[in-house]
């Protein structure tokens, strides 16, 4: 059969036209539908394969009723052909992240296609839309980064990938917090919902309509995003029913309160403190680390500390309106602008020390109350009634220099600036500032001091030594080398100080007993010497390497006296030679008179002379010579020994050889001469062995215990004349 082709051709396009194509419009039976591709978009009304051109997959769907703002495609794919997308309320949600087009969704005219930019899995270009599922409304999330905790969750209701879905709201009030503390994006970067009633987004930017909940509830959007960012440390937080305050849990507790993630903008380290109780007053963050984002601090009570030496900034610690976060100046390791400062663990008060250079011995000390670095930390009183001494002697500092707690009742800051409330202890325990403070400095040479129970007389340690008494540092203001010596007794009239060097600040000399001694070529001062009244610095005239300004004076080593010499011209022939018992330079010495060491038959003298000739000849610190040292005490007091490992002294009876006798136990009372002798074990393959000079025990250094070991310590044997 032959067609005319001329007739049949606009027959064909006649019956097309009448046809429509997928997206267009199409009817059937009086109502109107759409035409869309069954493979991508689902009919939630009638579904007829007549009125639509294409493949078979296209078909025309009726909408079930005729208004004209059915929202019956939102959330449905749809298609333009080439790119793909999703049927969205163009009333209630923008297509930021793509490109609009209509007649592509079931629907009213207010439900448009969002074409995609892009359309792989993942494709985050809804998130932050709003959404609905035709009866509630919510928000589109990223599900890879965002918790519809408080909300429902639904697919196919936001334009982007299988991870965009729509958190509807529980309900949707203006004010609603339920979307507060989930992760957002803009698409780009990421953030944290926030409640802007109560917190803000100072480190970052906000935006509108990213988050469930009401119009307070806004997206903060991160600076920077990286892990442990800290940018919303310090703003307040809440779960909905209680507030706090977001904190660095990296450096920060929240030890009072309860600490909730995906709450705060910032990384995983950047938590909610929310307060257990928050009335006006409440000290429960006190002492937390704390920041501005930028700079670190910590948390303190502005009721009873202050922030000299930085920054106080408000709402960044948990607690009342009285805890502040006291920004550091700067806040390398070690920074020192808290030292000084008052301190509380919201019980007691106390005061911060640097704890490189002071120890809280009398108190109690908690890290993370002070201001500075890691080494600033509260000393906090055990009881803190006025008069109170146990900060006496510790370091102490204005900020720029340091000094030493003074007890003002019995010292003076005669060389220094005294400062108060620098010091853990009473009103009279206070801060005796260096005029300057290098090593050595001699600003407190001949000042009293205490260890909180005895006095004693801060000694320059490189030119006097504390033979009679007891060593301690940290009790003195000046350098390292000025420290305290405790009297063994202080009874008026004590000697123990004579013979030793001493010093006004200015000019050195020597302490004499004035009750036999005079000071004709010099300068008498009192209370710069250990021991009785009668004990003071004759200070020399001039002090020059060489003055004989003490030559045939009177002098003593505590028991027995002798005359001043000079060794440049005079030899010490009939005596026993002492140095650091006259006035006068280096070659002015003591003559002891009598040669009592010498004699062979004087037994306890030649022990008690060794005791004397190794606490003159002892090290500030120990040598590991313990043994050539004593055994050289003993030999030049007269005895004849041979010098070996210091455990023979006892295992091959060398003391006993020579008149020493061995002590069943330690004795109750130790004598002038008396020799321990340790054994040797696998720890301490050598032993050890010491001597007594009647006030401590010396080797080859001046012991600050009896017993020097602290482990595997081996038998110890006494043996005494």
């Amino acid at each position: 059969m032959h067609i005319n082709s001329r007739l049949f051709l606009p027959l064909l396009t006649i019956i097309s036209s009448l046809l429509a194509a997928n997206g267009q419009n199409c009817s059937y039976g009086g109502r109107t539908g759409i035409c869309i591709n069954t493979n991508l978009t689902k009919c939630n009304g009638i579904l007829v394969s007549s009125g639509c051109t294409g493949s078979r997959n296209i078909g025309c769907c009726l909408t079930s009723n005729k208004q004209k703002r059915s929202n019956n495609g939102v959330g449905q794919s749809c298609s333009d052909g080439n790119r793909t997308g999703t049927c969205i309320d163009t009333d209630v949600s923008s297509c930021s992240n793509g490109t609009l087009v209509s007649n592509r969704c079931p629907g009213g005219k207010n439900v448009k296609c969002c074409l995609r930019s892009s359309s792989p899995t993942g494709s985050n270009n809804g998130v932050g839309q709003s959404c609905s599922d035709g009866n509630r409304t919510g928000t589109c999330i990223d599900t890879n980064v965002s918790s519809c905790s408080n909300g429902t969750l639904v697919s196919n209701r936001c334009p982007g990938g299988k991870n965009v879905k729509c958190c509807l709201k529980s309900s949707s009030p203006t004010g609603s917090n339920n979307g507060v503390g989930q992760s957002c994006s803009d698409g780009n970067r990421t953030g944290t919902c926030i409640d802007t009633n109560v917190s803000s987004c100072s480190n970052g930017t906000l935006v509108s309509n990213r988050c469930p909940g009401g119009k307070n509830v806004k997206c903060c959007l991160k600076s920077s995003s990286p892990t442990g960012s800290n940018n919303g440390v310090g703003q307040s937080c809440s779960d909905g029913n209680r507030t706090g305050t977001c904190i660095d849990t990296n450096v920060s507790s929240c030890s009072n309160g309860t600490l909730v993630s995906n709450r705060c903008p910032g990384g995983k380290n950047v938590k909610c403190c929310l307060r257990s109780s928050s009335p006006t007053g409440s000290n429960n963050g006190v002492g937390q680390s704390c920041s501005d984002g930028n700079r670190t601090g910590t948390c303190i009570d502005t009721d009873v500390s202050s922030c000299s030496n930085g920054t106080l900034v408000s709402n960044r610690c948990p607690g009342g309106k009285n805890v502040k976060c006291c920004l550091r100046s700067s806040s390398p390791t070690g920074s020192n602008n808290g030292v000084g400062q008052s301190c509380s663990d919201g019980n007691r008060t106390g005061t911060c020390i640097d704890t490189n250079v002071s120890s809280c011995s009398n108190g109690t000390l908690v890290s993370n109350r002070c201001p500075g670095g890691k080494n600033v930390k509260c000393c906090l009183r055990s009881s803190s009634p006025t008069g109170s001494n146990n900060g006496v002697g510790q370091s102490c500092s204005d900020g720029n220099r340091t000094g030493t707690c003074i007890d003002t009742n019995v010292s003076s800051c005669s060389n220094g600036t005294l400062v108060s409330n620098r010091c853990p202890g009473g009103k009279n325990v206070k801060c005796c500032l260096k005029s300057s403070s290098p090593t050595g400095s001699n600003n407190g040479v001949g000042q009293s001091c205490s260890d909180g129970n005895r006095t004693g007389t801060c000694i320059d340690t490189n030119v006097s030594s504390c033979s009679n008494g007891t060593l301690v540092s940290n009790r003195c203001p000046g350098g390292k080398n000025v420290k305290c010596c405790l009297r063994s007794s202080s009874p008026t009239g004590s000697n123990n100080g004579v013979g030793q060097s001493c010093s006004d600040g200015n000019r050195t000399g020597t302490c004499i007993d004035t009750n036999v001694s005079s000071c004709s070529n010099g300068t008498l001062v009192s209370n710069r010497c250990p021991g009785g009244k009668n004990v003071k610095c004759c200070l020399k005239s001039s002090s020059p390497t060489g003055p004989n300004n003490g030559v045939g004076k009177s002098c003593s080593d505590g028991n027995r006296t002798g005359t001043c010499i000079d060794t440049d011209v005079s030899s010490c022939s009939n005596g026993t030679l002492i140095s650091n018992r006259c006035p006068g330079g280096k070659n002015v010495k003591c003559c002891i008179n009598g040669k009592s060491p010498l004699q062979p038959n004087n037994l306890l003298a030649m022990a008690e002379y060794a005791a004397d000739y190794a606490r003159e000849h002892a090290n500030p610190s120990t040598t590991r010579r313990c043994a050539r040292y004593v055994g050289n005490a003993l030999i030049a007091a007269g005895f004849q020994i041979e010098v070996k490992d210091a455990c023979y002294y006892h295992s091959e009876g060398i003391l006993s050889s020579v008149g020493f006798r061995l002590l069943p136990s330690r004795p109750a009372t130790l004598k002038k001469g008396d020799i321990a002798v340790y054994e040797c074990n696998r720890t301490h393959e050598y032993g050890h062995i010491q001597i007594y000079d009647g006030y401590g025990w010396y080797s080859d250094f001046r012991q600050n215990n009896e017993i020097i070991y602290s482990s595997d310590i081996p038998p110890i044997h006494y043996y005494r004349i």
